[in-house]
């Protein structure tokens, strides 16, 4: 009966030592067999057969969650089973999940995510490593960081990292090809890196698609498609950087190239739906053979650059600097001059680019007859651009200024007709600048805006049907002149923040007011002077129309007509006093 106990007892703990040792992994050999057995999760498990390995083995993990911070300190491969189902997360928060030390590491088929803030999913300080068909994801830190040279990184879903997706610092020759990098605040960011390649990536659904920071040069970044990005698709702060056969579309801003990102090569993208396709700093970039669609360019730092078989919506983008003397007779897509004097546009039809037509730094230019519509800023730009003449424009449906003027004076604002845009015209810190006899309707912001602009003549056009009919937005614009002017139906007609105060009648004759009645029911008409007898006051301070119309100012493009206006005015005032019936008519 004892032998009986103490053998059923021996049998009992070979049962157990079995079952125990089918649910432990094993770790004497570095290749796991696969198992059937699924654990919920294992912690030191990969460690220990990364440091039972030898240099050049290869480690297989089967699928699992493994809860680690790994440390590569030498040369293996690396092979999770499954990237959808073998799953490493940090054991530490305070660690980086994998950190690689050692060259010619191959890390593969893995997800990795969870990383803590100000850490790496994968951080790599060594050389010759391949890192692919991985998925990178959720982390709080950065998915994936290079410290190194000649390392490839392909085929990996690097997406949802709450700081950034990739970032090589300080690297060369790295190879970033083929990822999908998705819905991170940065898609790709290179600092201080030198000869990389960055190519045929999808870069989606991030705020920053790719930055290149100081300090980083001659990178090329081709055939990739960079889109979606809320702010920038590639933001350029370096030199000698190819961009070239890209897929560059629906982003806020394409590419913009900073203030001093000198001797760039944009060359042979194709840009689409961007708000802006390239915003131009910066000199001696090459800018040549793209393809935009419905964007086009912008200028802020504008010298120097070589811009050249670009078109727009199949159309040329035409793009002078220093340039005199010239008429632009060729159907454009978009028109660029700066630092241009004495050119000519002329019935021109721009449409669905960025900013139709751009002044900067260029006089006496001629802007006439030309439809510029549904583009997605302005319809006609000017900065630092005095003397020139924009007559006889239709400009409507642009998505912010039918006509900007900025920081330029002794321009000419004539009979143009300025429906549908956000603002009809907008001027800030300019002056002796002339806007009259213009249609100016049906804008959503303001028919005319002025801020910080003194001295400006505004008389006899037709404000109606707009949010605002005249805004003042400063108290510093003063002495601008706001007479003969029809205010017809405006939400709120006018708007006047300048405290030392515009003028809004020429001592005899004011502006007509839409709702003068409905403001002043008790007032009374002054038949024989065709004014009303009660100032109309404009909102805001201690403006006012001292000698608003009975009826509208009729808008006239001739000098001599207007002229002698004053006493048509006043005849036509004698007899509607004298026949009554024609008042009813006129109003």
């Amino acid at each position: 009966m004892k032998f009986s106990k103490v053998r059923k007892g021996f049998v009992l703990v070979l049962i157990v030592l079995f079952i125990g040792a089918s649910l432990l992994p094993s770790t004497v050999a570095i290749i796991k067999e696969k198992s059937n057995i699924t654990l919920p999760y294992f912690k030191g498990y990969i460690q220990d057969l990364i440091d039972d390995a030898i240099e050049g083995d290869t480690v297989n993990i089967a699928s699992g969650t493994y809860y680690e911070n790994l440390i590569i300190n030498k040369t293996i491969n690396l092979v999770g089973e499954d990237k959808e189902s073998t799953i490493i997360m940090p054991a530490s928060s305070g660690r980086d999940i994998i950190f690689v030390s050692a060259n010619w590491v191959n890390i593969s088929g893995f997800t990795i995510r969870k990383c803590g803030v100000e850490h790496y999913g994968i951080e790599i300080i060594s050389n010759y490593n391949t890192i692919n068909d991985n998925i990178i994801s959720n982390n709080y830190g950065i998915g994936l960081g290079i410290f190194g040279i000649n390392n490839d990184i392909y085929g990996n879903d690097i997406n949802s990292n709450e700081v950034g997706g990739i970032e090589l610092q300080s690297c060369s020759d790295t190879n970033i090809i083929n990822n999908n990098i998705l819905e991170n605040p940065i898609g790709i960011e290179l600092i201080n890196s030198i000869n990389n390649l960055i190519d045929e990536n999808i870069i989606s659904d991030n705020e920053y698609g790719l930055i290149i920071e100081y300090d980083s040069y001659s990178n090329t970044i081709t055939g990739n498609t960079i889109t979606l990005t809320g702010n920038i698709g590639i933001q350029l702060y370096s030199y000698n950087t190819n961009i070239e056969n890209n897929d560059i579309s629906e982003n806020n801003e394409g590419i913009i190239i900073e203030y001093n990102s000198n001797n760039n090569n944009i060359n042979n993208n194709f840009f689409s739906d961007n708000k802006c396709g390239i915003n131009l700093g910066g000199s001696d970039n090459n800018i040549i053979g793209n393809s935009f669609s419905n964007d086009g360019i912008s200028i802020f730092s504008f010298y120097y650059n070589n811009v050249e078989d670009n078109t727009v919506n199949g159309k040329p983008l035409i793009y002078l600097e220093d340039e005199s003397n010239s008429v632009i007779d060729v159907d454009a897509g978009q028109i660029v001059l700066i630092n241009c004097d004495n050119i000519e546009i002329n019935n021109q039809e721009i449409t669905n680019t960025y900013i139709g037509i751009i002044l900067i730094k260029s006089e006496y230019c001629i802007i006439s007859d030309n439809e510029i519509s549904f583009n997605n800023e302005n319809g006609i730009d000017l900065y630092l651009s005095n003397n020139n003449s924009i007559n006889g424009n239709t400009i409507y449906s642009n998505s912010l200024n039918g006509i900007n003027i900025g920081h330029s004076s002794y321009n000419t604002i004539k009979n143009n007709n300025i429906p549908n845009n956000q603002f009809g015209i907008y001027i800030t810190n300019s002056e002796y600048n002339t806007i009259k006899g213009n249609e100016i309707d049906l804008n959503n912001g303001s028919g005319i805006t002025i801020i910080d602009s003194d001295f400006n003549n505004i008389q006899s056009n037709n404000l109606s049907d707009n949010a605002y009919g005249f805004r003042c937005l400063s108290l510093g614009s003063y002495d601008n002149i706001i007479y003969h002017n029809n205010f017809l139906n405006n939400a709120e007609n006018a708007y006047d923040k300048s405290d030392r105060g515009n003028t809004w009648d020429d001592g005899i004759y004011g502006n007509f007011w839409s709702d003068y009645k409905q403001k002043y029911p008790n007032a009374k008409k002054l038949i024989q002077d065709g004014i009303w007898d009660t100032p109309y006051e404009i909102p805001n301070r201690d403006n006012k129309d001292n000698c608003p119309l009975i009826r509208q100012w009729p808008k006239s493009s001739s000098n001599t007509i207007q002229i002698t206006f004053s006493k048509i005015y006043f005849l036509l005032q004698l007899l509607i006093d004298r026949f009554q019936i024609l008042e009813k008519l006129l109003v």
